[in-house]
């Protein structure tokens, strides 16, 4: 592939990370990394026995956080995972090959998922990352001091990053073993066993928290392939998924690139082990979903996408059909990228109600904020931003506030919204239009006004004043 192209096609992909990072709104899991990561960490601990993941992740983006809060800009804590996708493009220098070594700099580069997870603030892009310098640390480093180091070292980084780490380094393990890698693989294991004091919480984290595989194991499997093709599924939260057309050509271009990297593997052991090392993961985070909804098509990906598409970089050198299928990835990639960030990103239900809020609370007021609705104002509130009282509706909320059910809220929750509104100041309700009972309305409506927004289909927007003189949201 000549150079201008590999350069031409890096940096229209970077180009895509950098409008998805800068334009697209913060969502709620986004909105969780900041409000955790701005804990101290007792705090987060406590936290996360309510939610899920690991704590590593929150302690890391501290600093970006805080340089988000000095810059009024919460978009910078995207810039951990930009620059960690960024990284994987300097892995390109470890190639010996001169038409690996481009083909790496054009797969990493163009790849949607590690565009997508380049411009997000959670820990996809740092995940990648770290597993595949820990799977270069376990198979193709030679063994030394540091490198023993190194691999404990990166493996309880990752462990303590992301739950997907997981199955990785198992594998990662067994395949240092089996290599005949011993010291290798005990220091795997010592990376688990640094990870071993945080099982107890992992067990006992509340199973609707980690309930991420929502489809059966095939569609999954299918979207799987997509990914290691260049496209795969794009989570709706990045915005516009490709055309349906994209999608399946993700799946024949992995197909074409996986007939190449396996007549690789046959000459070159790194192919083979990084094929196995690719194969086992998926499969395995495919087994354990039949009793843990573990899998997450367009997320599970991210554990060992870079280590295929190190693979499929160094089976480029000697094979054409490996170099077709790198232009092919490529292309999909970029579409899949480009469509996600040229598409709307119109703001949530919260975002769009914030600035009525901002605009015409006092603090007399109270603001009700349901589930899905909370969690910015909960941050605005810690900072000192927010007018209003704010309540969690129903009461739950606020103990878990990055995920939830459909659970109704109780008579206990609908008491305190009647207090309220017999109380001198308004009251602002911000919740799923399911949450807006008949005895809600005769609640508020009872000696004042009530005023209407519907923020379809997420939630409504109710405000309610003793006087006369209501201020129309």
């Amino acid at each position: 592939m000549p150079r201008a192209v590999v350069v031409a096609a890096v940096l229209l992909a970077l180009a895509g990370r950098g409008a998805l990072l800068a334009r697209r709104p913060l969502w709620s899991d986004e909105l969780f990394t900041i409000w955790v990561a701005r804990m101290a960490p007792a705090p987060i601990v406590s936290a996360l026995r309510s939610d899920s993941g690991p704590p590593g992740f929150y302690a890391i983006a501290k600093p970006f956080v805080a340089a988000g809060e000095i810059a009024g800009d919460d978009r910078a804590v995207r810039v951990l995972s930009f620059l960690a996708a960024l990284a994987l493009l300097l892995a390109a220098r470890g190639l010996a090959a001169p038409r690996s070594r481009r083909a790496a700099l054009v797969l990493f580069g163009t790849s949607a998922l590690l565009g997508l997870y380049a411009a997000e603030g959670r820990a996809y892009a740092l995940l990648a990352l770290l597993i595949f310098l820990l799977y270069r640390e376990t198979l193709e480093i030679p063994e030394s001091p540091r490198q023993l180091a190194a691999a404990a070292a990166l493996g309880a980084i990752a462990l303590y990053t992301h739950y997907l780490a997981l199955p990785a380094v198992g594998v990662l393990l067994a395949l240092a073993a089996s290599r005949g890698r011993m010291r290798t693989a005990a220091a795997l294991a010592g990376a688990g066993l640094l990870f071993a004091p945080w099982i107890p919480i992992l067990a006992a984290q509340p199973p609707a928290a980690v309930a991420w595989m929502r489809e059966p194991a095939v569609s999954s499997a299918i979207a799987f392939l997509s990914a290691l093709g260049g496209a795969g599924r794009v989570p709706a939260p990045f915005g516009l998924p490709p055309p349906e057309a994209v999608f399946l050509l993700g799946i024949a271009v992995a197909l074409l690139l996986g007939i190449a990297v396996a007549r690789a593997a046959s000459g070159d052991p790194a192919v083979r082990d990084a094929a196995i090392f690719v194969a086992a993961v998926l499969g395995l985070s495919l087994f354990v979903s039949i009793v843990v909804p573990f899998a997450f098509a367009g997320r599970t990906e991210m554990a060992v996408l870079p280590v295929w598409l190190w693979a499929v970089a160094r089976a480029s050198a000697a094979s054409r059909l490996a170099r077709a299928g790198v232009a092919a990835s490529a292309a999909l990639g970029i579409l899949t990228l480009g469509a996600a960030a040229a598409g709307p990103h119109p703001p949530s239900a919260a975002g769009r109600a914030a600035p009525v809020i901002d605009r015409l609370a006092r603090p007399a007021d109270t603001l009700f904020a349901g589930p899905g609705l909370y969690l910015p104002f909960r941050i605005a509130a810690d900072r000192g931003r927010l007018a209003p009282r704010l309540v969690p509706y129903p009461a739950a909320v606020a103990s878990h506030p990055g995920w939830w059910t459909p659970e109704a809220p109780s008579e206990s929750d609908a008491a305190g919204v009647a207090k309220a509104a017999a109380g001198p100041g308004a009251v602002w309700m911000l919740v799923p239009p399911g949450f807006v009972t008949p005895e809600i309305r005769a609640a508020l409506g009872e000696g004042g006004r009530v005023r209407e927004l519907s923020l379809r289909p997420e939630a409504v927007l109710l405000h309610r004043t003793a006087s006369r003189e209501a201020a129309r949201p």
